[in-house]
C-alpha cells in the first residue's frame, strides 16, 4: 500500500498544549503555544549557537495563548505574551517548559512516523 504526503498550503506554525505545574505555589494549568515550523538544518544551526532557553524561545515561539496581564488579567498575545514568558513572574518555570515541549513535539513525531503500520 502506498501513501502520499502533500500539503497544499505551507504551515508556518503548529499549536501544542503545554502543561505547567509550580508545586510550591500550588499553581497548575496549561497554555497553548504556537511554535514556528523549522527545518532540521535551521534547528541544527540554532543548537550550534549554544543558545540559552531565553535566547532560544523567540526563535521557536510565534505566540502564547492563555496568559493574562499580571495587573489587569487581560489576555496577552503576540510579543507581550512572549515577553511575559521570558521575564514575567513565572518565567523560570514557563521558559524551560515551553522550550522543552518544542523538542518533545519533534521526538513524538519522529517516534510516531518511524514505527511500522499495520
Amino acid at each position: 500500500m502506498s501513501v502520499t504526503f502533500s500539503t497544499k498550503k505551507p504551515v508556518d506554525t503548529f499549536r501544542r498544549t503545554v502543561h505547567i505545574e509550580i508545586p510550591d505555589a500550588g499553581i497548575s494549568g496549561s497554555v497553548e503555544v504556537d511554535y514556528k515550523v523549522k527545518t532540521k538544518p535551521e534547528i541544527a544551526e540554532l543548537q550550534e549557537r549554544g543558545l540559552s532557553d531565553e535566547e532560544y524561545l523567540p526563535e521557536i515561539v510565534a505566540n502564547v495563548h492563555g496568559l493574562g496581564h499580571p495587573e489587569t488579567d487581560e489576555p496577552l498575545s503576540g510579543q507581550a505574551a512572549i515577553d511575559e514568558v521570558l521575564t514575567g513572574r513565572y518565567s523560570m518555570w514557563l521558559t524551560p517548559r515551553i522550550s522543552h515541549e518544542y523538542f518533545a513535539a519533534y521526538n513524538d513525531s519522529r517516534r510516531g512516523n518511524s514505527r511500522r503500520r499495520r
